[in-house]
């Protein structure tokens, strides 16, 4: 039986759980007999256009699966280093960054390696291969993504991956694909989302058809039922850092994730979820919780029913190369940057900006920052296999990375959905909790932790060096690295005022210093002149030392304690001077040059 959940005032908040608008989640196989119907039919309503030819999708589809996200391009890729299992399970398996478009990973399936892209926007593995010691098990279905689709029968195989083995992984052996996954170094793709939005499960209505994390965590019953992912940046001159996944630890170094605030899972009703909505890896943002270059919330309004005042529903998935944001939060980022254009005919629609104009957004979940790189925020068209841009009056253009929603694609259950451009600032861990349909220590609701990586002074200095050849805004080669160039109407970031206060702070210092230095020069002026005047100064009582009075008499024998003014009569006489040259004038300086 479902029953609505209260809910706090307000998220990212320092309580100790923050209850969702949700119906509790249901037993996913009491659903499939339901679902099973909407699997293969389930229409494509929301509108899908980017590139006709690569994967960076601008929005998704109603089906049970977010898009699916292929690039085509010429660059070659870059061997991928196999999995060296140890004897007891990998820490962590690597990921090969390919083009920050797609991450892929390698699985051990009917005794074959095959590379596959990970993606937690579904929940399907698809091979478009002939695997060996598969079986089939007499059921075909179909996948339709953001940006194609695949089809053919449901088989199993004995699947291994990360030092896991499971001995019948049901998987969808496609006979049918588009576009083809070879084309960004992959044979396949392998979801890591929640079972309930898995076809072949649906299909074959059985939890021995569950999802691979499903089957591991099954298991493996003492172990947390989570996930960890780390997505590397190409062409990162500041990190050497190789893309990683875990399950059920966290990477070394980054062990500080599991303190980090627990989001949780925002939940699709049983009856949503049989009238054609999905369950993703879906939370909140905190009230105001996306802000602009200038540090200032970007208000926006969100489009679900029931969610929190000033929060945006959002979606986490690794399969999604552009964020999908609303179309008022991407005119907010990208409408101010100097030479931005707007191009509504151009896919569908979709900002492009000149790639030397640097700009961020900052998001908040859970009351932590999460600061976007300048990187991620454009694209540079021949880097991720995508059509050219014609450059404005010489300036190349490029794509701006969180783009729109289209006309009708924004779902009734979430506002935007952060793909890789968001995820490679953020370490993220996902728990499935109960998600998972028998585990006997990991019974908690799912939930997601975020830990931020990016730093912006770093990242300013990143984008420097590869955007602007290591010259800043100005031309000349930028030392500090601190100022941002995201155009006149941008205000610009805190790095710049520290930028400026050290400057005025250096020519103050300066003004003093000449100033001790001519004060110092005219002291030890007037010091020489009043010795040779017999002393202006005297010794008080105290040793302090204090003005002779004007009317006082000169002392006695001051003809004899003045060498100088022989000197200086000679000098005068030698010089001819004026007698009403001033004797200061005609003294010889020793500070003087």
């Amino acid at each position: 039986m479902a029953g609505t959940s209260d809910r706090p005032d307000t998220p990212g908040s320092n309580t100790a759980t923050r209850l969702t608008f949700f119906v509790q989640l249901i037993d996913p196989c009491s659903l499939a007999s339901h679902l099973a119907v909407h699997v293969s039919s389930s229409p494509l309503h929301m509108h899908i256009s980017l590139f006709n030819r690569i994967s960076l999708a601008l929005s998704i589809c109603s089906s049970v699966v977010y898009g699916l996200k292929f690039p085509i391009g010429s660059r070659k890729a870059i061997p991928y280093p196999g999995l060296q299992h140890r004897n007891a399970r990998s820490a962590s398996v690597p990921l090969l960054n390919f083009q920050n478009t797609n991450y892929n990973v390698n699985i051990t399936l009917g005794g074959v390696i095959y590379t596959v892209i990970i993606d937690t926007g579904s929940s399907d593995l698809w091979i478009a291969a002939d695997v060996p010691n598969a079986q089939p098990v007499g059921l075909n279905t179909n996948i339709t993504y953001g940006v194609g689709s695949v089809a053919g029968p449901i088989m199993k195989a004995p699947l291994s991956f990360a030092g896991y083995d499971v001995p019948a992984q049901a998987f969808l052996n496609a006979s049918s694909y588009s576009p083809d996954p070879r084309s960004s170094g992959a044979s396949g793709l392998i979801g890591l989302g929640p079972s309930i939005i898995s076809n072949v499960f649906l299909t074959v209505n059985d939890v021995s058809a569950g999802p691979m994390m499903n089957r591991i965590f099954e298991q493996n019953m003492t172990s947390q039922n989570y996930i960890t992912l780390f997505l590397s940046r190409d062409d990162d001159p500041e990190s050497t850092a190789i893309s990683q996944m875990t399950i059920s630890e966290p990477l070394p170094g980054y062990e500080s994730i599991i303190q980090q605030q627990k989001l949780p899972v925002v939940l699709t009703s049983k009856q949503n979820l049989i009238a054609g909505a999905q369950q993703f890896w879906t939370t909140y943002t905190d009230v105001n919780g996306v802000l602009g270059s200038d540090g200032q919330p970007i208000i926006v309004q969100s489009t679900v029913e029931g969610a929190w005042e000033g929060t945006l529903v959002t979606v986490f998935d690794s399969g999604s190369s552009l964020p999908q944001v609303p179309k008022a939060l991407s005119d907010s980022i990208y409408s101010k940057a100097a030479g931005a254009i707007w191009n509504a005919t151009l896919l569908g629609g979709i900002w492009t900006v000149p790639c030397n104009v640097e700009l961020n957004v900052t998001f908040v979940f859970g009351g932590q920052a999460i600061f976007v790189h300048p990187l991620d925020m454009s694209a540079i068209p021949s880097e991720v296999g995508a059509p050219d841009i014609d450059a404005v009056n010489g300036v190349a253009m490029c794509y701006g990375t969180f783009q729109p929603i289209g006309a009708g694609s924004a779902a009734p259950d979430h506002d935007m959905i952060l793909g890789m451009s968001f995820l490679r600032n953020s370490y993220i861990l996902l728990d499935y909790g109960n998600f998972i349909f028998d585990s006997s220590t990991d019974r908690t609701a799912p939930f997601i932790q975020l830990l931020a990586l990016t730093d912006p002074v770093k990242a300013h200095t990143d984008f420097v060096t590869v955007r602007l050849n290591g010259l800043s805004a100005t031309g000349a080669f930028d030392e500090n690295l601190a100022t941002t160039t995201s155009g006149s109407s941008i205000t610009r970031g805190k790095s710049r005022i520290y930028v400026i206060v050290a400057v005025v702070c250096g020519i103050v210092l300066l003004a003093a210093g000449g100033i001790f230095f001519f004060c110092f020069r005219r002291l030890q002026r007037h010091r020489m002149e009043h010795r040779a005047l017999g002393g202006f100064f005297m010794i008080g009582q105290g040793g302090e030392r204090k003005y002779r009075d004007m009317n006082a008499p000169v002392p006695a024998g001051v003809d004899e304690n003045l060498p100088e003014l022989t000197t200086m009569e000679q000098e005068k006489e030698r010089e001819g001077a004026d007698e009403s040259t001033p004797l200061t004038h005609r003294y010889q300086d020793p500070f003087r040059d």
